[in-house]
């Protein structure tokens, strides 16, 4: 689990994880993929590619 910090906000949209930084920017994540289980995966990955940006504080 991430927790969201720093001004980022996370905003569920459907399939799309919607990341909103502190300029009011929305950043659209989506994955297509054939099984849920390869689209829950994908979002794991792409939280931890953003917790080793800095962008998330590890949970």
């Amino acid at each position: 689990t991430a927790n969201v910090t720093d001004g980022f906000s996370l905003v569920s949209n459907g399939g799309m994880a919607q990341f909103r930084d502190k300029n009011g920017a929305i950043i659209t994540l989506s994955q297509r993929a054939k099984a849920n289980y390869n689209n829950w995966a994908a979002f794991g990955d792409v939280v931890q590619a953003l917790v080793d940006m800095g962008i998330f504080d590890a949970a």
